[in-house]
Parts: structure tokens; sequence; C-alpha cells
């Protein structure tokens, strides 16, 4: 990484207190910041909003040929955009939706106004099913309704929609699903603009995630001569990255665009550098000062934005190191991580970086000399608590405060009851079943195998279905005796889940189809909620995918991707915990070349992590 001087260069902050000026106050309000601030319009230059005033009257005009003309209704809200009367944007786009459902292009746009009105719930869900529709559909140029100074368009259709939905992701900290939505959109991109823009996001998103390494081999892809037409803003905030650029060098020079603009982009470049470069407090004067301008649609101003309403407070700091919500992980960690050279200390430096409060853990065996299984092991190197009892291999290990035990099949389930030190208690069950006759590679060597024959790998050739029932029946019996305790239930399922079995991803994985899986339906049928996809309940879109960072099987036979590794959730009236956010690590593969022993990431199973709150 480039060196980074922390002190906030005083050319930047009267550029942008000079250039951001705060909003006249008799302009109508358009949203709401974050903070509760009235966003206003902004007050155009009288022959430019003449322009776009005239540009909206010509749009209406070709709509008026046709009502319902999908295209036309969407150039409607694009010229109402660029007005910034934002809400009737949104408006004129929920009319081209109900002409025209299936149509990909009024969920893009209309996901990126609700983004510029802070609405990033509704963004996320209008772009995702923008993802969802545009799966079978070809790319295509996207025209520009403000054309830059070459008239050459540099986005499309595709790379629209990942990119905002990155964006939308990234806002509200889902820092796992904004890399997902980059990857897509960087793989479509077509020219050097959409790159930059693209690998920008990726980068400050790899660096949130801490993989600094994957970062820094992005930044190797950015030259300083590149065939750009209009986005300088985010190539030179790519430079600074690699160190080439100052901070000084980002202030735009006349004429370079919307000079208002393009300072709300590289503001938040630099704040956001400056808090990854560990200067919280000189990033904080850069967020506050972009945030002080009227250029509230900016990307860089809402993202400035996003970043002070997380912001911990003074108060929150001193107040206490009591955790509020619930961090779990669930990780089968393949023999112990005997395989790989320093395994066990591998796994326990990603639990260190997890930072869970349960880890829910299969394949805890015994490690080597004279140490003990894996996971007590690690509970005397963190100072934490755990229960495994007879089992060979499963494992509950944890921060919390362990009061009572459950015991059901050393193979199959063991679990605890957990108390936090705010009283509040949980139950959380580790769990395995039978991996014989594996579903996927079935449908991957026999694509023309019957659905029956299929299923009868989980009923009849293996015993999962089985197991899971006897588990199921013990899981009764223990929460009839605690029914206001919150119940967990986390492990290698060894099967995928019908959540992610469905028509839309059978287009995507060539070894799925729509498929009612058992064994995750008994669980429903139980009571149980499927945690990740209560977070993510799109599966094309976020495929939860922990088998296998570790194998890749070969052109011939290649190794399917599933989400075999799950926690479920039985909730309690109250308190109950929700679950807000959800990942699955690694985040990226290491390179099939790399010998076993070798891998940073010890196990073939990759591992999930759900954070949860507590609701009363």
């Amino acid at each position: 990484m480039g060196s980074m001087r922390t002190d906030l260069p005083v050319l930047i902050v009267l550029a942008l207190v000079t250039l951001l000026a705060p909003a006249c106050a008799s302009r109508s309000i358009e949203a709401t910041s974050l903070d509760g601030t009235p966003l206003v319009q902004r007050e155009f230059p009288p022959e430019r909003e003449a322009e776009l005033q005239a540009d909206l009257d010509d749009a209406r005009a070709v709509l008026a040929t046709d009502p319902d003309d999908v295209e036309a209704t969407i150039w409607v809200g694009r010229r109402l955009g660029y007005l910034w009367r934002y809400r009737e944007a949104v408006d004129v786009f929920t009319r081209a939706i109900e002409l025209e459902p299936d149509n990909p292009r009024p969920y893009r746009h209309r996901g990126h106004r609700w983004i510029t009105l802070r609405e990033y719930d509704r963004a996320i869900k209008d772009l995702e099913q923008a993802a969802a529709l545009i799966a079978d559909i070809p790319d295509e140029v996207e025209q520009d309704g403000a054309p830059n100074a070459a008239g050459i368009p540099t986005s499309t259709l595709h790379t629209n929609v990942w990119y905002h939905l990155g964006l939308a992701r990234y806002l509200t900290a889902d820092f796992n699903g904004a890399l997902y939505a980059y990857e897509r959109c960087l793989a479509a991109a077509g020219n050097d603009d959409m790159r930059v823009a693209t690998l920008d996001w990726m980068y400050l998103t790899l660096r949130r995630l801490g993989h600094d390494d994957h970062a820094a081999r992005l930044l190797e892809m950015v030259g300083t001569e590149m065939d750009l037409v209009e986005n300088f803003s985010y190539h030179r905030r790519l430079l600074m990255y690699k160190g080439e650029l100052s901070v000084d060098d980002l202030i735009p020079s006349e004429g370079e665009g919307d000079r208002a603009l393009e300072l709300a982009t590289y503001g938040y470049g630099v704040g956001a550098f400056l808090l990854l470069e560990g200067d919280p407090d000189g990033a904080r004067r850069v967020f506050e000062e972009v945030t002080q301008g009227e250029y509230w649609p900016a990307f860089g101003y809402i993202a400035s934005e996003a970043e002070l309403a997380r912001w911990p407070s003074p108060e929150g700091d001193a107040a206490s190191d009591a955790r509020e919500g619930l961090r779990v992980l669930v990780w089968n960690i393949q023999r112990g991580a005997k395989e790989f050279d320093d395994g066990p200390e591998k796994a326990l430096a990603i639990i260190r970086d997890v930072d869970p409060d349960v880890c829910l853990l299969q394949e805890s065996y015994d490690i080597e000399d004279e140490r003990p299984t894996l996971g007590r092991w690690m509970a005397a190197e963190l100072g934490w608590n755990t229960y495994q009892d007879v089992s060979p291999h499963l494992c509950v290990l944890t921060r919390l405060d362990i009061d009572e035990t459950f015991f059901h099949a050393d193979w199959h389930g063991l679990g605890a009851r957990l108390r936090d030190e705010h009283g509040r208690e949980l139950i959380a069950y580790s769990i395995w079943l039978d991996y014989r006759s594996y579903t996927p590679h079935a449908l991957r060597d026999d694509p023309d195998a019957t659905d029956e024959d299929l299923l009868a790998n989980e009923t009849e050739h293996s015993d999962r279905l089985g197991q899971a029932k006897a588990l199921l029946a013990h899981l009764d019996s223990t929460s009839r005796s605690s029914p206001r305790v919150p119940l967990l239930v986390g492990g290698d399922f060894n099967c995928p889940s019908h959540l992610d079995w469905t028509e839309e991803t059978a287009k995507v994985y060539r070894s799925r189809r729509s498929l009612p899986l058992p064994v995750s339906i008994a669980f429903r049928d139980a009571g149980f909620e499927d945690a990740f996809r209560l977070v993510h309940p799109e599966p094309v879109q976020h495929p939860g995918i922990t088998w296998s960072p570790l194998f890749r099987g070969t052109v011939e036979t290649p190794e399917t991707a599933e989400r075999i590794d799950r926690l479920y959730l039985h909730r309690r009236e109250t308190p109950r915990l929700v679950p807000v956010a959800a990942r699955v690590l690694p985040v990226v593969y290491e390179h099939d070349s790399i010998p076993q022993a070798q891998r940073a990431f010890p196990s073939d199973h990759g591992c999930v992590v759900i954070d949860f709150e507590w609701v009363r």
C-alpha cells in the first residue's frame, strides 16, 4: 500500500467549503438525510434549467404519443431525475414496472433513485430483481441522458445493475454482498471508464473486509495511462491508493465536469482511505466537509453520510465493552485442520479475526502431540468455554457462559444453553449429517436422473433424512423444556437446501434443478428458519457457497458449488434473535495450484458467519 499523509490538506478543505456551500433554504425539500437534515432541490443556472426542462418536455411529448411505451416512460423518469425531482421520477419508474413487470430496466433506474433518496432497502430489492431479470438477457449499451464531452456512453444495462447493487449493499455495510456485485460488474465492464469506477469501490470493499492483499492486486490493473472519457475522478482515486498521487493532486481542474460533484467524489475517496490507513479523525473531517455541501445526490456525498451515520458515539465508546448483538460462526474444520501446515493456528487466527460469540464446530478432532481436540485447544488459547463431551468431533466453543448441556448423538448433535453478560439466554447446537450419496454429485454424474432417483439419495441411499428427523425430535424435547429461549442449530448438513435448488438457480448452476429436498423442508416444517436466507433471500445473487474452497475438480468432472453448511433459527416471541447480516468465508478462494498444506484457509468447507440482534 502507498503511504498517506493523515493531515487533511488545507487546499481540499477550502475547495470543499467553497464549492459545496450550504443550499438555499427557499428550495423545496426532496428527501431527508440519514441524520434528519432536509435535502433540497438544486438551483440550476437559468440557462441550464431551461435546457433540462426542455428535455423533459420533449420526453413527455414522446410519451404522449404512446402512454404505454415503457422506454418512453423510463426516459421521462430519467429526465425528472436530472432536474433533481427524484420522488416524481420514482413514481414514473413505478408506472413503467406496472406496464412491464418482467423488464429489468425500470427496476434498475428506480433502484438508482432509491439510493439517491436514502431508501437503501428498497434500492437493494429493486436492483436484486433487476439482476435476476438480466440473467437471460444479452447486455446492451445504455444511452446517456447527460452525455459526456466525447458523446460516448460508457455503461451498459448489466454494468449499471451490478454497479448500483454493489453500491447499495456497500452503503448498508454488506461488504460481502457488495463484493459479489462488483465482481459481476467488473466481469461485464467493456471499457476503462467502467473498470476504474468498479475497481475503486471494489478496492474499498476488499479493504473493509480485511483482504488487503487482494485489494493490492486489484491496483495492479490500474495504470497512469488509461483510455478514459469521463471517470477521471475514480482513476485518480485509484492512483492515490497506489501512492502515485497525493491528496492535493485530486483537486479537479477547471472545466472537468461539475466541480462540486467531482469534489464530493474525491472527498469520499480521501476520507475512506484515511479511515483504512488508521486515521479516523482525518477521515471524519473529510466526511463532514463533504456532507456540508449541496450536491447530496453524489455517491461520494451519500457514502460520506452513511459513514457518519454509523460512526460510533463517544458515549458508546466509553460506556461499556458489553456486546449488544450476537455473532455465530458455523464451521466444519477439515479433520481438525491437521492436513494443513500450522492448521490449528490458522483456524484459530480466523476465529480471532471473525470475533464470534459462539462457534458451532464440526470435525473438532484430536490435533497432534499432547494437545487435546481442536475445540478444547482453541478454548484454552482464547480463554473461552467449550462443550464436546464424548463426541469425536462436534463442539460448541463460546465466550458466553455455559449453564446447561444437551447430548443427542456422538456423531450427529450436541448443544448447550448459553448466557451472555446481559443475562440473555439461547440454546445452540452443533450437528452433522451423513455424507454418503451426495445429491449434487449424483446429478452432475447423471444429468438425466429422475427427481425420484435424486431424492432417494436423501431418503434411502443415505441416512440424512432419518438422522435429521431423529435430531428434530430431540430438539423438540429440548425446545419444550425452554419455550422462551431462542434455539440455534448449525452445522454440516451434507446436502443442499430446497431454498437453493430452484428454477432460477438451475439456470445458473448446471448440477441443480428445482427439487423438494427433504432435509431442509423437514427443518422448515418443524418451525426452523434458515438464517442466511432470511438475510439474503435471493440464492442467485447471494449463493452463500460453503462447498468447497479447497476442491475444484477437473474440467471433465468439476466440483459442484453448494451451501451445505447452514445455521437454523427457531424463534421465540420475546426475547427473540433476528439475523441482520450473513456472510461466508473465505471471500476469495486461493489458487488451485497451491498445495493443500500451504493453504491459508485450513478447511474444505467455508465457514458461515451470522450476526443477530436481540429484539423484545
